[in-house]
């Protein structure tokens, strides 16, 4: 069984451990495609200010207090009958019992504030060496002490739980698949553009990217006649109200803007996903008082993405957007070209005026297991941490946000690296390297979109900052930990 936020049942871990590795994955697959209710978000997006895009894109029938408290009430029982009923450690490949007499790991050990990542952290370097008891018995632990509906410390350790249990049965690429075609066939429009608007009001990570975005990209199209933007996000073009603002109240004549939107959804054909966003988007251009055109163009595998579909022309100023996607380009060879490489590369041949990516600034794909699990382990201890500080612990939202967390540490820690299909995080370093090869040459934002940086975080709560690096990226961070990094790249 599952609980209602398709959050495994930790019962349902134990019963699958004593059945065959074949009924294991049956099974799992089966219940997670009936039950897991997710939502698809690669992390929310937006571009304006909230206010703006808010106006634009309003949100109608959403209530405030999230599911029900009859259902909240009945889930919190489900968890506890779970947690009596758990005796949880491996023993052997399908085995489950309590820790040994005279183990040195107790739940007492990990008690008070921030035990999960000094904990996380020991299974780390026991799965680095193998140390399957030692595993076994902090496997035990977590499953203790841990919660989907508790504090910080409590949610993160049992996201990584569900990673380890998909390791150990080897069902990882198996059950990263489900969760992912489960959120893209679980959610509606509307309801991602109400979690991806509620996000925004909440946490930075998104309009800090679009504050920098369209600070780089109005350093480029100033006096411009024609302008097309291609943009490769999964923001519901939230971004664009407030750029659209900013062109019309330069001097001169408004430019005649066309904006191409590459969509990468699964589960309904961009039409009807994207129609009402263009006629609004529409409407307030023409309010503005700009010409505005609005295409959208499906590609479901951006590896495959050829300028032709952009729809080149030579007469306009092209600038290319990527809000949290390059990462979606999965990371395989062909033809011995990788494919983030190739991908790269494609934008380069269409020779944009400017490129911005803002991406997690996170290394989840190093060839040491040690590195880039550390690297995984700080960067969700981190963002857990930001969603405690911005989030009430029942808010819908944040349970949203957090099995995004969980299909990313699967990806991570349960999957085959040699997999096409697995997309992970690379860090600001990475990509850098990435993209100076395929022949951009990234510029230092100017001071002005590094202020309206800052004046952005001032409007969220206490602990957000912000730095420029020497590589001329701008970096979001929380209570001093990097998260992302946001960057504008030219062609050579």
């Amino acid at each position: 069984m599952f609980h209602l936020h398709g959050i495994p049942d930790l019962g349902f871990l134990r019963r699958s451990l004593r059945a065959s590795s074949s009924e294991i994955s049956d099974k799992a697959s089966c219940e997670s495609t009936q039950a897991i209710q997710t939502i698809s978000l690669e992390l929310p997006s937006s571009s304006s200010t909230q206010e703006l895009s808010a106006a634009v894109f309003p949100v109608s029938g959403f209530s405030e207090n999230g599911d029900s408290e009859a259902e909240k009430e009945r889930e919190n029982n489900l968890e506890l009958e779970t947690r009596k009923e758990m005796v949880f450690d491996l023993v052997s490949d399908a085995e489950l019992v309590a820790v040994p007499p005279g183990s040195r790991y107790h739940v007492g050990m990990f008690t008070g504030k921030n035990w999960a990542p000094t904990l996380l952290m020991e299974c780390g370097y026991a799965i680095s060496v193998n140390d399957i008891p030692k595993l076994q018995q902090l496997m035990w632990i977590i499953n203790e002490v841990s919660s989907p509906y508790g504090d910080c410390d409590q949610r993160l350790a049992s996201c990584f739980l569900q990673a380890f249990f998909y390791r150990f049965t080897g069902t990882g690429v198996k059950h990263y698949n489900t969760l992912c075609c489960a959120a893209e066939k679980s959610s509606s429009y509307n309801e991602r553009r109400r979690i991806l608007l509620k996000c925004q009001e909440a946490l930075p990570y998104m309009t800090f990217g679009h504050v920098v975005a369209n600070g780089a990209l109005m350093e480029v199209l100033q006096q411009e006649p024609k302008v097309h933007i291609v943009d490769i996000s999964s923001t519901f073009c939230s971004q664009w109200p407030t750029l659209l603002e900013t062109l019309a109240m330069q001097p001169g004549k408004a430019p005649q803007v066309r904006l191409t939107v590459i969509t990468f959804s699964k589960d309904q054909p961009p039409e009807l996903i994207m129609q009402d966003v263009g006629s609004r988007l529409t409407k307030f251009a023409r309010l503005m008082g700009i010409p505005f055109e609005f295409k959208v163009v499906q590609q479901m595998e951006l590896e495959k993405l050829h300028p032709s579909m952009m729809d080149l022309r030579s007469d306009e100023a092209l600038v290319i957007n990527c809000i949290q996607s390059v990462h979606l380009v999965p990371d395989y060879v062909a033809d011995g070209v990788r494919s983030r490489d190739r991908f790269l590369s494609v934008l380069h041949s269409a020779s944009p005026k400017v490129l911005t990516i803002l991406e997690i600034d996170q290394n989840m794909s190093d060839a040491d297991f040690v590195i880039s699990y550390s690297n995984t382990l700080r960067f969700f201890a981190t963002f857990f941490d930001s969603l405690e500080g911005n989030f009430p612990r029942a808010s819908r939202e944040r349970m949203v946000l957090e099995r995004i967390c969980t299909r990313s540490m699967v990806s991570s820690l349960a999957c085959d690296r040699s997999i096409n299909s697995v997309r992970r995080q690379q860090d600001s370093s990475q990509w850098c390297v990435r993209l100076k090869n395929a022949g951009f040459t990234s510029y230092t934002l100017s001071k002005e979109t590094v202020d309206d940086v800052g004046a952005l975080l001032k409007r969220y709560k206490e602990g957000w900052g912000h730095f420029q690096g020497d590589d001329g990226f701008l970096y979001l961070t929380w209570r001093g930990q990097r998260t992302a990094f946001a960057s504008a790249w030219k062609p050579r």
